[in-house]
């Protein structure tokens, strides 16, 4: 009970992540305005769409986590690795004033890693539609959807999500 309670996320962590989706959004918004992200013939930049996934969305989150973003556009989806780091790299050049870049990892599906004010590390990675209907190979929810599945199935979902966090904090 006491390891749970002091590792669980609380409200302090649940308004941190909002503020920071928030920033995040106009970092994002603004780092891919100029002029290299311009689509032509039509001259205007995409819409940055945002959504949180992993422990933050299944309610299993600890003081310690990050929190998972997957960014996309309202106009159009980003398949392909290069077009995807592209985006990312944009993001790089030009994070925002209360966003340190930490990695940017260049795998099959590229993840930037950034901190927010010093104390939230935030995986920001590209994906196809925000509804969860983008294919298999291009779902960056990964185990979000099984696990979350598998927690709202349970009898008891607060002492499911209560085991989940309890062996994320014994994994650490």
């Amino acid at each position: 009970e006491e390891a749970h309670d002091s590792a669980v996320a609380g409200p302090d962590f649940a308004e941190r992540c909002k503020v920071c989706l928030h920033e995040l959004q106009t970092a994002c918004s603004e780092a891919l305005s100029g002029p290299e992200f311009r689509v032509e013939p039509f001259d205007w930049t995409p819409d940055v769409r945002l959504e949180t996934f992993g422990s933050t969305r299944q309610g299993t989150a600890l003081e310690s986590s990050d929190l998972d973003v997957r960014m996309t556009f309202e106009q159009f989806e980003v398949h392909g690795q290069q077009r995807q780091l592209k985006y990312l790299k944009g993001i790089v050049a030009s994070p925002g004033e209360r966003f340190k870049v930490v990695q940017l990892i260049e795998a099959r599906l590229p993840v930037l890693r950034l901190c927010f004010d010093g104390r939230l590390y935030v995986d920001l990675s590209m994906g196809g539609a925000l509804d969860g209907s983008a294919g298999r190979d291009e779902d960056v929810l990964g185990i979000d959807q099984p696990l979350t599945a598998l927690v709202d199935a349970a009898v008891d979902v607060d002492a499911a999500r209560r085991f989940v966090r309890l062996v994320k904090a014994f994994a650490k």
